[in-house]
């Protein structure tokens, strides 16, 4: 089971950003998630709470449109997800991050920086300093600890302007120092107006919102 968490600013002549309407997906005779629903307005955090298994990574990723639900809809800004999967590249994404192993950290990020066809240098130094990789930027990844790994997926999915970031289990691996490091960086994105989807299997993550 799923337990919702979520910062309402809704009431406030915002319309919904993000709607999740009785979504179910199942695997076989295996149900991941039962209809489920729940919706996000600009600028809210919501934090799913749930033990292994509850789904809450089934449920990241149907919103993301990796995954289509076998009942049910996720429509952001009124499109649905599964017809509209361009509306993705507005999204900051933290799922399981992939890297390519064989080169450096700083590598990584210029190569996702030119996929978008966008030269961000400054941004990436900015980003690899603010969660303290800058020192390892040239190690390769494949050298990296799960921790390093995790602060690195922050720096991929914060790369370019966003205003929906999602955050599978974030904190999963960091020392208390590099969790408030990077609850820091997703306050200073909700300040800009940001909307923020996080799981994690512990109440004290919620709180420190």
């Amino acid at each position: 089971m799923i337990a919702i968490f979520q910062e309402r600013v809704c009431g406030m002549g915002k319309e919904c950003l993000l709607q999740v309407q009785n979504v179910t997906k199942r695997y076989g005779d295996k149900i991941a998630l039962n209809n489920f629903s729940m919706d996000i307005c600009p600028g809210e955090i919501v934090a799913l709470i749930g033990e292994n298994g509850a789904g809450k990574t089934t449920l990241l990723n149907i919103i993301c449109g990796y995954i289509k639900p076998s009942a049910g809809q996720v429509q952001y800004k009124g499109e649905n997800i599964i017809e509209k999967p361009l509306a993705i590249r507005e999204f900051g994404i933290l799922i399981e991050p992939q890297f390519l192993d064989y080169i450096s950290a700083e590598e990584n990020l210029r190569l996702l920086s030119q996929l978008v066809n966008r030269k961000q240098d400054t941004r990436i130094e900015e980003l690899l300093k603010k969660t303290e990789l800058y020192s390892s930027r040239k190690k390769k990844v494949k050298e990296f600890s799960f921790g390093m790994k995790q602060r690195l997926g922050l720096c991929q999915c914060l790369l370019t302007e966003v205003g929906f970031l999602i955050l599978d289990e974030p904190f999963t691996g960091l020392d208390p120092i590099n969790v408030e490091m990077f609850m820091e960086a997703i306050r200073e994105f909700k300040k800009k107006g940001c909307s923020i989807i996080f799981s994690s299997h512990r109440m004290e993550h919620v709180e420190m919102f």
